[in-house]
């Protein structure tokens, strides 16, 4: 097959001007050796300086194929049928849902989504969250090395564990739109702060605000302290500790966020009481799509039994889990 002989210092240059021209061959990959890269071509051209035309055998470049042609090739209809077709990409790390008919088929999905997708190193089963400390167990299911890695979103980078501790990149809209509105010199306390995206993301747009951070699991304070130094985050501080805890001893916080979206209710009391005046808290709870107005009123009598008057300066749903179920992200000014 004809190509295209081009030193490996001028291959990309190359590479966009064939390309531009409708000369690279789509069906074929390029090769290379210790001095060179050879593109197989479409057609006959004069050769740029400093390349030449070659005859060359080319291996066969395979068809790209989405995820769920993939998949549709290798499960039944009904197996289709039931597949989750989505994942979360946390780093190198794919983290995808294994419904429990398809737990035989579930390597088989893994090494079809690795695939399709050759920057994934690793394919991860979804688990339930368990445990005190919120974390998923994880199953490898393709792929090879631990099961740590570090995720990137808004400029920041964070180290983390996937099997050790929580991390949802499907709240990266609201960690940015929480630091959007974080004013200047504000005291930021964000509870259950894991690996510390929100705190980090916070701490790095908002560089007079003071941040603290705290949380619980001392493997995700670990790696928070970490991401902190990796990051450069000098206005923000990690504490080891319980929520409420920490809610009695230190109080009159401008902003508070609070991304526990099941058992927070327990926490809010405390969070309100500990709030400065014209304080916003950020709480979020999962609940069933149409029970949105019933969960803010059920936040809205814990103001009222505490004393201290709240208004509601904005919900949205954070993140949508089901045709039913949401994560819901509630905005509270505590006056």
């Amino acid at each position: 097959m004809l190509g295209l002989q081009v030193k490996k210092r001028d291959a990309e240059k190359v590479r966009q001007l064939l390309a531009e021209e409708g000369a690279l061959a789509r069906d074929a990959k390029p090769a290379r050796d210790a001095k060179f890269v050879y593109f197989p071509l479409s057609k006959k051209i004069t050769p740029p300086a400093k390349t030449r035309l070659c005859e060359k055998r080319f291996a066969k470049q395979e068809e790209k194929k989405s995820f769920r042609e993939r998949l549709k090739e290798s499960l039944s209809q009904e197996e289709f049928e039931s597949a989750v077709k989505s994942f979360d990409l946390i780093g190198d790390v794919a983290v995808i849902e294994i419904p429990r008919k398809l737990k035989k088929k579930a390597k088989q999905i893994a090494r079809s989504l690795k695939k399709t997708h050759p920057s994934i190193r690793i394919v991860v089963e979804r688990k339930p969250v368990r445990g005190k400390y919120r974390v998923r167990r994880a199953s490898i299911l393709a792929g090879t090395g631990g099961t740590e890695t570090i995720y990137r979103e808004s400029g920041c980078a964070f180290k983390l564990d996937v099997a050790k501790v929580f991390f949802s990149p499907r709240l990266s809209f609201e960690r940015a739109r929480i630091a959007s509105q974080t004013k200047q010199n504000e005291r930021v306390l964000v509870l259950f702060a894991g690996v510390g995206p929100y705190a980090i993301t916070i701490a790095k747009q908002n560089p007079s605000a003071q941040v603290v951070a705290v949380e619980l699991n001392p493997v995700a304070v670990y790696y928070l302290k970490q991401n902190l130094e990796l990051n450069k985050a000098w206005n923000a501080t990690a504490v080891e500790g319980d929520a409420k805890k920490f809610l009695e001893k230190n109080r009159g916080w401008n902003r508070i966020v609070m991304p526990l979206p099941k058992g927070g209710h327990g926490f809010l009391g405390a969070a309100i009481k500990a709030a400065a005046p014209d304080c916003v808290i950020h709480f979020y709870a999962f609940c069933e799509r149409n029970e949105v107005k019933k969960e803010i009123k059920k936040i809205a009598s814990i103001c009222r039994k505490l004393g201290r008057k709240c208004t509601l300066a904005g919900a949205r749903t954070a993140v949508e889990y089901s045709p039913k179920v949401i994560e819901l992200v509630v905005d509270l000014r505590v006056a």
